[in-house]
């Protein structure tokens, strides 16, 4: 029996929760949409860490499908995905079966799989939304991000970026800092996002920022500076960068495009996760002095710039 993601949200809601979900097919958005939703639900906020494994199929082992049924921290539930479930064994299939059987008190499991290989356990279809499902979509996770985007907008994006609700997740997340503090996406942001010529720019800036490659930073600041692109908007981008590597270093997963994330991952490697938060503080009172008129904002954002390369090359990994 076949289940729609629309089904498992509205189970959700009514907090009616299944011990094992099946998620089938291509794909990996949709996969990865569905986990987030299930794990949101289940898992205490703060208590990720302890209350959530990952494992790969060939990995798997009775300890880890056991492990659900030990008392979680905190008030929600435990969580396990197992990964490439078409590479269990067969007793382990034979676990996750019997495990179906019993109810949801302490811990849920999701099975990520190419093809079905629970035949008793209901299939949770992951292919490509329909085009009414994709604008949707692409509503709630810009609601996720703190925006707002109307529908001609986001049926804009969904058809910029040839459907690829991964690329598109990626974009709101630019989207969300291009146009801060506005809460609401138009056209003229997504077309200047798309043209490149100030959403490439913003995002070459915090890059160079976090690689500690200074003079670059710099110089993609003037340019910025001279398109009249606000201060604020940069400070609030180099925080959600920093964010973002803070994340990676806590073995977080990030719904992103796997080409950005790579990127990021990069720059993970280069910091210490103390440093990092060494940064988020600089940020904080960078803010701090220029919303107080202690500095004016264009000598703020290079002030930052400098001191995060300082706080990089303090401790130095690489």
């Amino acid at each position: 029996m076949d289940v729609s993601y629309k089904t498992i949200e509205k189970e959700l809601k009514e907090n009616k929760i299944r011990k094992l979900y099946q998620l089938v097919g291509e794909n990996g958005f949709v996969k990865k949409e569905i986990v987030k939703t299930i794990e949101r639900k289940i898992v205490e906020k703060g208590f990720e860490e302890i209350n959530e494994m990952k494992v790969y199929g060939n990995e798997c082992k009775l300890a880890h499908i056991n492990w659900i049924y030990s008392k979680p921290v905190g008030k929600g539930m435990k969580f396990l995905v197992i990964k490439e479930g078409e590479k269990l064994k067969n007793e382990m299939k034979e676990s996750l079966r019997k495990c179906s059987e019993t109810p949801p008190k302490l811990g849920v499991i999701v099975l990520i799989t190419e093809k079905p290989i629970l035949k008793e356990i209901p299939v949770i279809q992951c292919w490509n939304f329909f085009p009414e499902e994709a604008i949707e979509r692409v509503k709630v996770i810009a609601k996720r991000e703190g925006v707002k985007i109307p529908e001609e907008e986001a049926l804009l994006l969904y058809d910029s970026f040839d459907k690829n609700m991964e690329c598109i997740a990626t974009e709101i997340k630019k989207l969300s800092n291009f146009i801060y503090p506005r809460k609401e996406i138009n056209k003229k942001d997504i077309q200047q996002i798309i043209s490149g010529e100030v959403g490439g720019s913003v995002f070459d800036f915090t890059h160079s920022v976090v690689r500690g490659e200074i003079k670059n930073a710099y110089k993609e600041l003037d340019w910025l500076s001279k398109l009249g692109y606000h201060e604020m908007r940069l400070i609030w981008q180099i925080h959600r960068h920093i964010e973002m590597l803070v994340l990676l270093k806590e073995k977080k997963e990030i719904n992103i495009h796997k080409y950005y994330l790579g990127k990021y991952r990069y720059e993970a490697n280069m910091w210490k996760k103390e440093n990092l938060l060494k940064v988020m503080g600089e940020v904080f009172r960078t803010e701090f002095k220029i919303k107080t008129g202690k500095i004016k904002k264009e000598f703020g954002i290079k002030e930052l710039v400098y001191r995060i390369w300082e706080v990089k090359n303090e401790n130095n990994i690489n």
